[in-house]
């Protein structure tokens, strides 16, 4: 029997909870992220062949332990196990994706609007506090981002005499743009963006809506909708992706409009399910803009029903 490799996660550096198991082969430990437990299993010699790996990811995978995201089956990591996982799950990108999902958070934090969040009163800089929800690299990166709050007038922040923020508080112009900005999140409609060839409506009415209805959202397409004589296709469809909390989109025929409709709700911050026909004439013409997120591949409705069932339990509920 082996003996346990670490007193602290190699991904988060958080106390482990307990060794669970260890023999020659690795070794399992349980963390508590934020009121997140989770098992950990690892071969042996995880942290000698992975540090170049955990160089490169270990924010993204610290980052879905401390929102309860994680494999559900107890198997030793390895790269295929790790690649979905990051495949599987939304995450800010780009600057202003990152700037977006601290202000929200930020928000989310205040008690009425107006007031002075005093950061020292929070656990939200501590090593292991809240900001490692938001996928930041490191402290150094929250701060940055802190203080160009301030810089773009969304919020007020007072530094102390090295310079580090000590409180927050949210201009009006950022409680609009935070109202903007988090519209349609908390809806339990789901956008379905997809072909309107009618081969295809069977898909739709015999897999994805009963899908989307069996997990308790509301299903909506626009090809359903009575839009008003003034209102155009596209504006209905943007009207409607900010109404909602996510959505699937099918690429089966590899219709452009599609492509713009997750584009979209990417940008919007919204979590986007992609699917496409099991077919090698539908797959191997996904656009480079999408073919590196992890697609649902169908065989037929039944089957397509039941991967969206288990996609939208683990990636979307709560």
């Amino acid at each position: 029997m082996g003996t346990l490799q670490t007193n602290t996660c190699i991904i988060t550096g958080l106390p482990v909870i307990q060794n669970l198991i260890t023999d020659q082969l690795g070794y399992d430990y349980k963390i508590n992220a934020l009121g997140h437990e989770q098992i950990i299993s690892l071969p042996a010699d995880f942290e000698i062949d992975y540090s170049e790996y955990l160089d490169q990811y270990d924010y993204i995978l610290k980052g879905l332990l401390y929102n309860g995201i994680w494999t559900k089956s107890i198997e030793q990591l390895n790269k295929n196990i790790l690649n979905t996982l990051i495949s599987e799950n939304t995450f800010p990108k780009t600057p202003q994706e990152k700037i977006d999902a601290l202000f929200e958070f930020i928000f989310r934090m205040q008690n009425f609007d107006g007031e002075e969040i005093l950061l020292r009163d929070t656990d939200f800089l501590d090593d292991f506090g809240s900001w490692n929800k938001l996928y930041f690299k490191n402290i150094s990166e929250v701060y940055f981002y802190l203080k160009e709050l301030g810089t773009l007038g969304l919020a007020k922040i007072r530094l102390n005499a090295d310079s580090y923020p000590i409180s927050i508080q949210l201009t009006l112009d950022g409680l609009n743009y935070v109202n903007r900005l988090i519209e349609g999140k908390e809806s339990n409609t789901c956008f379905v963006a997809m072909s309107f060839d009618i081969s295809l409506n069977h898909i739709y009415y015999d897999a994805i809506k009963p899908a989307i209805e069996q997990t308790g959202f509301i299903p909506l397409i626009i090809r359903d909708e009575n839009l008003p004589s003034d209102v155009t296709i596209n504006d209905g469809i943007i009207s409607n992706i900010k109404k909602s909390g996510f959505i699937i989109a099918d690429f089966t025929q590899n219709k452009r409009g599609v492509y713009f409709e997750a584009g979209y709700a990417l940008g919007r911050g919204l979590k986007v399910i992609y699917t496409c026909k099991n077919e090698a004439t539908e797959t191997n013409e996904l656009h480079f803009d999408t073919n590196h997120y992890q697609h649902i591949l169908w065989d037929d409705t039944e089957d397509l029903k039941i991967k969206l069932i288990n996609k939208i339990e683990a990636f979307i509920k709560p």
